[in-house]
C-alpha cells in the first residue's frame, strides 16, 4: 500500500509583523479544523510552523509551491496555515513551539512520527525527494548496512529483481529522480537506497566516484535460494529521469529476441534503445545463441539483443550488406539509422571491447545534447524569459518521446477517452487455465500498459469485442503482462502485443494481422465457419461464391476459395483441406467432391480437380484460376497473391500485406478530375496484362492538403501534383517518372513502359 502523504506548513509571525504575503496557486491554506483533520489521517501528512519572518522564507515557499505542483502527480498535496494573527496563534499550540521555525513534523493516525530540519528541505528537489522517500517509505526502504542489504537479496531469491542505489545524501537531484521511477515501477521491482560508501563493497568493482550515485540493478527473480549471490548490473547511463526510466523500462522488456520470418516487428523502439544485431545461420547458430546468453548477464538494459537468422531473415535492404554475414554482431545505437558491425574476428574479447567502445561512443554522443539533468537543476532556480517556471518531465512523457502511436495514446489517456472492455476477460494466473479449456475458440491479447502499441491496440481490441459477441460467449480476453509477468514467461511471448489464438485448449496460431478493429472481427468469424465448407449442391455453389454461408448469412472474407475435385483427386483433396486449414484465417474455402465437381467445372471450360479464388472487391478481376500443381507452398503462396486486387488502391491496411512481398511499386496518386480517371485506366490496362508481374500497381486518392495521398506524393516530389506516377523501389531508392498534363496526351501503356518501368528492367540486367 503506498502511503499518501500531504505536506502542511502552518506559517505564523507574531500579532506585531506583518502578516504572511505569497500567492500560492498550488498549497492549500487551511484552518484549525484542516489542521486537525491532517493530524488524525490514516496517511502521512507533513505540518510547518511558521512564527516569524526570517532570511530566504519567501524563496523557501516558492520552491515549496513548485514543489507542490509536482508532487500532485504523485498524490502529495501541500497546506498552509497561517498562524500571524493572534487568534490562530492562541487557538494551535504548535505555532508556539520551539521547534516550529525550523523543523517541519510528520503526522499519521494523531501521533507525530518525526520532524525534518528546513536545511534539509532547501530546494525543489531536496522537498520532492524527502517526500517521496516519506511516501514510499516501507517500499523504497533506507538500508543501513552491508547485512541489510544481503538480507534483501536472500529474500528476494527467486521472488523479484532489486533496484539499489548508492545516494551520497537523501535529499540531492539524483535522489528524487530515482525516488520518481521508483514511484512510477514500484510493483515490478524491489526498490533500496543506501548512503554508506562502504555497501559498494557488496558489488565488484564499484565505487562512489566523485559523489555521484550510483544504481544497481540485481537479477534475483531467476536466482535460486542456494546460489551464493544475485547476478547484478551496474547502470552507467546519465543520472537524469529520462535515462533512468528508460533503463528500468528496458530491462522489463524480452531479455532477448529472436526476429522471425514474417516480418513481425521486434518489441524494440530504435528510438529508445541501442540495439544489438547478433546474426546466425545453421552453422552458427549454436555459437551465436551461447554468447548471446553471456552477453544478456553484462548488457541486460543498456542495450537489446536481437538474433537474426540470415537464411529466414533479409535486413541487407534497410541496413545493408554486413547483415547478411555469420556470425556477425552490429550495435545500432539510439536514433541512428543502421547498425554498425564488428571487422574483428569472431572473438569473446572483441565481442565485449566492441560493444563497450560502442556504447561509449553512444553516451559520448548524447551527453553533447542538452541534458534533462541540467534542465530539471535550472528549473529548481530559475525561471524563463516570459517569467513561467518549466516544468520537469515526468514517466508518462519519457514513454511518450519520440513515438506517433505513443503520443496518440497519451492524447486519448489525457481527454479521458475510457475504453471500452466489458467484454474482454482479464485473465489472471489462476484464471488462465480454465478459460483456455472451456474455450472452442478464445483469442487472448498478450500486452505491456506502457507500451503504447499495446494500448492502441488494446482499445481496438475492446471495440471489436462490441461487435462480436453477447456478454455469455466472450471470445475474446486479455493478460497484462506487467502484472502476470509468469503467465507471460510460461507462455513464451516475447513480443507486445501479441494476439494468441487458441482452438479447443491449445494454440492455433499467432495472429500476424494488422492492428486493426475491423480485420480482428472478420479474422475472429472466419474461424468459427468450418474450413473447407464441404458444399452439396450447385445452389450452394452459387451462394458460396456469391459470398453467402450455409446460414444464409453474408460473408466475412472478399475472398473465397472453391475446390472441384473427383473421387479420384484423394491427393489433390488432401493438400486442399490442409492449405484451407493452415489459410482460415484469411479466406473463405468450400469443396465440392464427386459428379457436380465435374459439371461445375465445366462451366468454366476446365477440368478437375480445379482451383478458383473469387474476389468480391476487385472491380478489374473477380475471378482467377489456379493453373499449378496442387502441392502445398506454391498453392498457399498462389492463394495469398491471388486475394489482392489487380490494381488496389493503397491504404494504410493493405501496405504490410505488399511490403511483405518485397517487390517495388508503380503508384499512381490520382484525384477525381476525369484526367485522373484516364490515367488510371491506362495503368489498369497495364496491371491487367501481367506483363511485369515482380511490379506492385496501385493508387493513392489525393484529395486535400492534409490527405495521405498528398503527404506522400509530396516527399516523393514537391512540385507534383496529380495524376502523377511514381516508381519505388522501398528503402533504396524513389524515381517520379511523369506528372501533369502530360499524362492526358502522352501517357498510354506503351509510354508508361519507356519512361517508368524501364528502370527497374534495367536494374535487373533486362
Amino acid at each position: 500500500m503506498i502511503c499518501i502523504m500531504v505536506l502542511v506548513l502552518v506559517c505564523a509571525i507574531p500579532a506585531s509583523k506583518a502578516a504572511m504575503i505569497f500567492d500560492f496557486k498550488h498549497v492549500d491554506l487551511l484552518n484549525e479544523t484542516d489542521l486537525l483533520v491532517y493530524k488524525e489521517s490514516k496517511n502521512i501528512r507533513a505540518v510547518f510552523f511558521y512564527t516569524r519572518d526570517m532570511p530566504r522564507l519567501r524563496a523557501f515557499f516558492k520552491e515549496l509551491e513548485r514543489a507542490a505542483d509536482f508532487l500532485d502527480v504523485y498524490g502529495v498535496k501541500i497546506g498552509i496555515v497561517d498562524c500571524s494573527e493572534v487568534e490562530m496563534m492562541e487557538k494551535i499550540r504548535d505555532c508556539s513551539t520551539s521547534k516550529a521555525e525550523k523543523f517541519i513534523f510528520i503526522y499519521r493516525d494523531g501521533s507525530e512520527l518525526l520532524t525534518l530540519g528546513l536545511d534539509t528541505m532547501f530546494d525543489v528537489n531536496s522537498i520532492m525527494s524527502n517526500m517521496l522517500q516519506l511516501v514510499l517509505l516501507r517500499e523504497v526502504p533506507i538500508l543501513q548496512s552491508f547485512d541489510s542489504l544481503k538480507n534483501l537479496e536472500d529474500n528476494s531469491k527467486g521472488q523479484q529483481d532489486i533496484i539499489f542505489t548508492l545516494q551520497k545524501a537523501i535529499g540531492t537531484y539524483e535522489h528524487r529522480i530515482f525516488m520518481e521511477v521508483a514511484f512510477a515501477y514500484q510493483d515490478k521491482f524491489k526498490f533500496a537506497v543506501a548512503t554508506d560508501a562502504a555497501q559498494t563493497n557488496f558489488f565488484h568493482s564499484a565505487s562512489l566516484d566523485a559523489g555521484n550515485a550510483l544504481v544497481f540493478v540485481l537479477y534475483c527473480r531467476d536466482a535460486n535460494p542456494e546460489d551464493k549471490k544475485c547476478h547484478s548490473l551496474q547502470y552507467k547511463d546519465k543520472m537524469d529521469l529520462v535515462s533512468l526510466a528508460r533503463f528500468i523500462k528496458a530491462i522489463t522488456l524480452p531479455r532477448m529476441f529472436d526476429l522471425p520470418g514474417d516480418g513481425y516487428d521486434m518489441p524494440f523502439n530504435f528510438k529508445e534503445t541501442h540495439i544489438m544485431y547478433m546474426n546466425y545461420n545453421k552453422d552458427s547458430q549454436a555459437e551465436v545463441k551461447e554468447a548471446a546468453e553471456k552477453l544478456l548477464k553484462a548488457f541486460h538494459g543498456l542495450v537489446a539483443i536481437v538474433t537474426v537468422d540470415i537464411e529466414k531473415v533479409d535486413l541487407s535492404d534497410i541496413h545493408g550488406p554486413d547483415m547478411m554475414t555469420a556470425p556477425a554482431l552490429g550495435i545500432q545505437l539510439r536514433r541512428e539509422a543502421d547498425p554498425v558491425f564488428m571487422k574483428m574476428p569472431w572473438q569473446e574479447n572483441n565481442i565485449y571491447n566492441f560493444i563497450v567502445q560502442r556504447l561509449h561512443e553512444g553516451l559520448d554522443k548524447e551527453n553533447k545534447a542538452p541534458s534533462q539533468e541540467d534542465s530539471i537543476k535550472e528549473d529548481a532556480t530559475q525561471e524563463d524569459v516570459d517569467g513561467e517556471e518549466e516544468r520537469p518531465v515526468n514517466i508518462e512523457e519519457v514513454e511518450t518521446q519520440d513515438d506517433q502511436v505513443a503520443e496518440a495514446v497519451f492524447r486519448l489517456t489525457a481527454r479521458r477517452i475510457p475504453m471500452d472492455l466489458e467484454l474482454v476477460q482479464a485473465l489472471t494466473d489462476r484464471t488462465f487455465p480454465s478459460v483456455i479449456s472451456e474455450s472452442s475458440l478464445l483469442f487472448i491479447l498478450f500486452y505491456l500498459p506502457f507500451c503504447s502499441r499495446s494500448m492502441a491496440f488494446l482499445r481496438a481490441y475492446g471495440d471489436a469485442s462490441q461487435q462480436l459477441e453477447s456478454k455469455n460467449n466472450q471470445l475474446l480476453a486479455r493478460v497484462d503482462c506487467h502484472d502476470w509477468t509468469d503467465v507471460c514467461r510460461e507462455n513464451n511471448i516475447t513480443a507486445y502485443p501479441t494476439l494468441r489464438i487458441y482452438e479447443a485448449g491449445k494454440v492455433l496460431r499467432d495472429y500476424r494481422g494488422p492492428l486493426d478493429k475491423d480485420v480482428v472481427v472478420h479474422t475472429v468469424k472466419l474461424l468459427q465457419y468450418e474450413s473447407p465448407v464441404t458444399l452439396t449442391s450447385v445452389e450452394e455453389v452459387d451462394n458460396f461464391i456469391k459470398g453467402i454461408s450455409s446460414s444464409g448469412a453474408e460473408a466475412v472474407s472478399n475472398s473465397s476459395v472453391l475446390g472441384l475435385f473427383d473421387d479420384t483427386d484423394k491427393e489433390e483433396v488432401m493438400i486442399f483441406r490442409e492449405v484451407s486449414n493452415m489459410l482460415r484465417d484469411k479466406m473463405l474455402f468450400g469443396v465440392v467432391t464427386g459428379l457436380d465437381s465435374a459439371h461445375i467445372a465445366a462451366r468454366y471450360g476446365l477440368k478437375t480437380p480445379l482451383i478458383i479464388v473469387y474476389k468480391r472487391n476487385d472491380p478489374y478481376e473477380n475471378q482467377v484460376v489456379y493453373d499449378g500443381a496442387v502441392e502445398t507452398t506454391p498453392l498457399t503462396d498462389f492463394l495469398l497473391d491471388a486475394r489482392i486486387p489487380v490494381l488496389p488502391q493503397l491504404d494504410a491496411l493493405l501496405f504490410p500485406q505488399l511490403y511483405k512481398k518485397g517487390q517495388p511499386f508503380a503508384v499512381l496518386f490520382v484525384d477525381e478530375e476525369p484526367i485522373s480517371k484516364n490515367a488510371l485506366g491506362v495503368l489498369r490496362q497495364v496491371a491487367m496484362t501481367k506483363t511485369f508481374p515482380e511490379i506492385i500497381f496501385c493508387w493513392m486518392l489525393v484529395k486535400g492538403m492534409n490527405s495521405l495521398g498528398k503527404q506522400i506524393l509530396f516527399e516523393y516530389n514537391k512540385a507534383a501534383s496529380p495524376p502523377a506516377l511514381s516508381f519505388v523501389t522501398l528503402r533504396t531508392c524513389i524515381r517520379h517518372c511523369t506528372s501533369g498534363p502530360q499524362f492526358q496526351c502522352e501517357l498510354g501503356p506503351d509510354l508508361v513502359v519507356k519512361s517508368c518501368l524501364w528502370l527497374y528492367l534495367a536494374q535487373r540486367g533486362a
